[in-house]
């Protein structure tokens, strides 16, 4: 049930980030979050996905980067620091 709940919240989120209409710096913030979430699902999925201890080092490193990365570019702003803190880091498993 919460993994439905957090991927019908990160899917409003990209919905609401979608509207060309939207502007200003917390709108820019999640766009740049949802970028930097995009890029590592998809290199974690597609080129570190084995089972081996390689992968789980790299995917485990790639982790790390993204929450300091997330957590780099919410900094500053109230709404993108709860938005990190009630999606991205359950997200990430932080």
């Amino acid at each position: 049930e919460n993994t439905i709940k957090r991927d019908a919240a990160f899917a409003d989120l990209r919905e609401m980030i979608a509207e060309p209409n939207l502007t200003g710096p917390t709108i820019s913030r999640l766009r740049e979050m949802v970028r930097e979430y995009d890029d590592y699902e998809i290199i974690t999925t597609t080129q570190y996905n084995s089972s081996s201890d390689r992968d789980i080092r790299i995917r485990k490193s790639y982790k790390e980067s993204l929450r300091l990365r997330l957590q780099e570019i919410a900094a500053g702003d109230p709404n993108a620091i709860s938005t990190y803190s009630v999606l991205f880091s359950r997200l990430i498993g932080d």
